[in-house]
């Protein structure tokens, strides 16, 4: 599908084009330095998370929460949604501790993915057309089925694996009140950092539509890919561009903008990272057992 809209908006032939005339613009210069200094931000306020959601299971320092989320962003990268972030979070972990930690990593991704969802049915309600609601019925029924066969299969686990998925649930309920309310803090500004990303690429590459409009596409951008499954690197980037450009094709003239922001936006926040993590993974001696 994302192939049909390139082909449809001719943004193969565009985004070349956008591209090399913005070539030697020093406020795109500028904005670029902006958006990676803030990329270190936006992986410390997840690093701040983990550290709060670990503590009752293995007291870590700030940086090796922030080594560890980088291992995951890493392993992320080539696996299925969210198996290799829990492996890098929790590969200097003993085995014991490794399965104690399944419920910090669910929490973790619960309340991120909580305030993704809380501002990506802002823009659902208010832009989506009948046909985008009935696309968005289809999903949401493959998904509660492919969750009816999860809960199917879970029921019949053997023993031994399902008592080490309930222990691994268990520190949720030691969190404190004020300990998820730290969480939820360190979420929404961890929301709104890469969200002032996206705004500063969006306005440096002459998306010239209303702030609102920008956030609103933005907050979609985000929603659809939290809800939609993705396997590996490249159905990350093509939910990321598909969603964007499902969302602002109604302006035709800014598709190759819109499309150029999200390819920087990923390489800043996801490949660069993937690129550190892989260093830290091949440096660091622990083993997974």
């Amino acid at each position: 599908m994302l192939f049909f809209k390139f082909k449809e908006h001719q943004l193969v032939s565009k985004i070349p084009e956008t591209f090399n005339e913005l070539q030697g613009n020093r406020h795109l210069l500028w904005a670029i330095l902006a958006v990676l200094l803030l990329m270190p931000v936006n992986w410390l306020l997840e690093a701040v998370k983990w550290k709060l959601l670990i503590r009752p299971i293995q007291s870590i320092t700030l940086g090796q929460s922030f080594k560890g989320i980088l291992r995951g962003v890493c392993l992320g990268f080539i696996t299925p949604h969210a198996i290799g972030d829990y492996l890098g979070r929790v590969m200097a972990f003993s085995n014991v501790k490794k399965w104690e930690s399944i419920g910090a990593v669910f929490m973790s991704r619960s309340v991120q993915m909580s305030v993704t969802l809380f501002f990506g049915l802002f823009a659902v309600v208010g832009w989506l057309s009948a046909a985008y609601i009935f696309q968005i019925f289809q999903i949401t029924i493959v998904l509660l089925l492919l969750g009816a066969v999860f809960v199917f299969l879970s029921m019949h686990l053997n023993r031994s694996l399902k008592k080490k998925i309930q222990t691994g649930f268990k520190v949720i309920k030691s969190y404190s009140p004020k300990v998820i309310l730290k969480v939820i803090a360190a979420a929404l500004l961890r929301y709104f950092v890469f969200s002032t990303q996206y705004v500063v690429l969006l306005t440096i590459l002459q998306v010239d539509l209303p702030f609102t409009t920008l956030l609103n596409g933005i907050f979609w951008v985000f929603f659809a890919k939290s809800v939609l499954p993705t396997f590996n690197f490249a159905s990350d980037l093509g939910v990321r561009e598909l969603s964007a450009i499902l969302y602002f094709e109604r302006w035709p003239n800014y598709l190759d903008g819109i499309v150029l922001a999200g390819l920087l936006l990923w390489c800043i926040n996801i490949v660069l990272p993937t690129l550190i993590g892989t260093f830290l993974l091949f440096r660091s001696k622990v083993r997974i057992k």
